[in-house]
């Protein structure tokens, strides 16, 4: 395999399982060099043995959720790192061994991201966005945009074959980190779909803005409706005649 894409050793994978567990039984050395070396072959090694020289043949991994005790978890560990080599039975046979090697967090491969309300162009389905991945069928890329959305509910909005979110970038705007994006699904010519992605730029109307001047018209009948019926009733409304009154006297 080439150790240009990363594929990390996991407790799920049988041949590794089988190791950690001491259930290999080989009837020469050479057999038991050769699953090492198998597993070089199909996992990424460390590169911490590189300047060294091992007595015996020897692999360092690191295997996901390999291990992992309560307090690593809390500290955001998902694996660890485990020495492989081979040794020789009682019984003449061989087989190969672990030892869990206690590496600081900072030099694991892969950690727990810390929580946070919004995502940043770090997080693995942005970093996928970025680079133009494309998803054989629409299901795949759908689901992509609904782990974002669960992932980070509040800072997110889904909408048809799109997602509103607020992105965390302080390398694009270090005086105003805080983005607002569209991801939204695209086909790809020829086939496949991907995730094209965008500055939201809509504004919400402020609620606090005074009345358009076609607002204003739309009262100004009602007013002009008022005074005709008021100048109506007054039309009513008998008049006394007082000349009348002052020749009687």
């Amino acid at each position: 395999m080439s150790q240009n894409k990363e594929r990390y050793a996991s407790i799920d994978n049988i041949h590794i399982n089988a190791a950690i567990n001491g259930m290999y039984r080989f009837s020469s050395e050479r057999e038991a060099i050769e699953k090492l070396q198998y597993f070089k072959s199909q996992f990424t090694t460390s590169k911490k043995l590189a300047d060294e020289s091992p007595p015996r043949e020897c692999v360092l991994l690191w295997i996901k959720d390999y291990e992992v005790d309560a307090k690593q978890d809390r500290d955001g560990y998902l694996g660890n790192y485990a020495f492989f080599t081979y040794e020789q039975l009682e019984d003449n046979n061989y087989t190969i061994t672990t030892t869990k090697l206690n590496i600081d967090l900072k030099r694991h491969p892969r950690r727990k991201r810390p929580k946070a309300n919004m995502p940043n162009w770090g997080h693995p389905i942005l970093r996928s966005v970025k680079k133009g991945k494309v998803y054989p069928t629409i299901d795949a890329v759908t689901e992509e945009l609904q782990k974002l959305h669960m992932e980070y509910p509040t800072t997110s909005v889904p909408a048809q074959n799109k997602i509103y979110v607020m992105i965390y970038g302080r390398r694009d705007n270090p005086k105003n980190p805080v983005q607002k994006y569209v991801l939204e699904i695209a086909s790809v010519q020829g086939g496949g779909f991907k995730i094209d992605y965008y500055a939201n730029e809509y504004e919400a109307p402020d609620k606090t803005t005074p009345k358009t001047t076609t607002e204003t018209k739309k009262e100004e009948p009602m007013g002009h409706f008022a005074s005709m019926v008021a100048a109506k009733r007054n039309k009513r409304t008998p008049i006394v005649n007082t000349d009348e009154g002052d020749s009687d006297s």
